[in-house]
């Protein structure tokens, strides 16, 4: 089993860095299963693939975003697979002449399983989840090292969507921008740039109550990024939810945007 550790000191849009000691292996592991490549090697493209996949959870790229709540957050992975294995396939073939030609053909495919651990230090609260990819390639053109790239590009967007579903950004309504009988048209949100906000994405609009003393959220509408206006701004259409988020704002109600990845 391969630890790997990261630790967050200060802010979460910074990289994470790295701590401890480097994955162990033996010699008999390195090479079975790495041949084909130098194992620090293999360390270190997974090192930064975790390291780049988190940098892009757009809920932690934002200062404006790390209250007490996010600056005690700890980062652990553990590496419970790495593999590469090779097969090879008799194949024939007629060459331009008509003449049979009879080849070897190596085809290569891989697996990572990786677990990550997010624990809130201060509230002793803790995220794992399991990211495992597996090759199945069935192209002789493809060589180990291709294989291994496609492994960590799927790997770096499975760990990238999970924390962005997992943990959404949060946007107030900061002032609403056309507004026809009664109904909201088109609103701003306060996030931007700085939150990789992007033309197209979607937030869902929710109030919020108290029941019973507990938090209540109850969907208003939904509205559709238009224009990123600046770092902290951007201008939405209101898809659904014209007359209720209307509503709510003239009610004085608590209203937050959640994003939809």
């Amino acid at each position: 089993m391969h630890h790997l550790e990261y630790y967050q000191p200060e802010q979460l849009n910074d990289y994470i860095d790295i701590t401890g000691d480097r994955l162990s292996h033996n010699s008999t592991d390195r090479e079975r299963i790495f041949r084909n490549f130098r194992y620090e090697d293999i360390v270190e493209v997974i090192h930064e693939t975790v390291k780049s996949a988190f940098s892009e959870v757009n809920r932690f790229q934002c200062t404006s975003l790390l209250s007490s709540e996010h600056q005690g957050l700890q980062l652990n992975g553990v590496v419970t697979h790495i593999s590469m294995t090779s097969k090879q396939k008799a194949m024939e073939e007629k060459d331009k002449d008509g003449h049979m030609r009879r080849f070897i053909e190596t085809i290569y495919n891989g697996g990572i399983t990786l677990s990550l651990t997010l624990t809130d230090v201060q509230n002793h609260r803790f995220d794992s989840h399991k990211f495992e990819r597996t090759s199945f390639n069935h192209d002789s053109h493809l060589a180990p090292d291709e294989v291994l790239h496609d492994l960590l590009k799927g790997l770096h967007y499975d760990i990238t969507r999970y924390y962005n579903k997992k943990y959404p950004l949060q946007a107030e309504i900061v002032e609403l921008a056309e507004v026809a009988k009664g109904k909201v048209k088109k609103l701003y949100l306060n996030v931007g740039k700085d939150f990789d906000i992007r033309e197209g994405q979607h937030f869902d609009v929710f109030t919020i109550g108290k029941v019973a003393g507990h938090t209540t959220y109850t969907k208003t509408g939904r509205v559709k990024v238009d224009e990123v206006r600046g770092t902290d701004i951007c201008l939405c259409d209101v898809q659904k939810g014209n007359k209720d988020i209307k509503e709510a704002l003239d009610q004085q109600e608590k209203i937050i945007a959640i994003s939809d990845f």
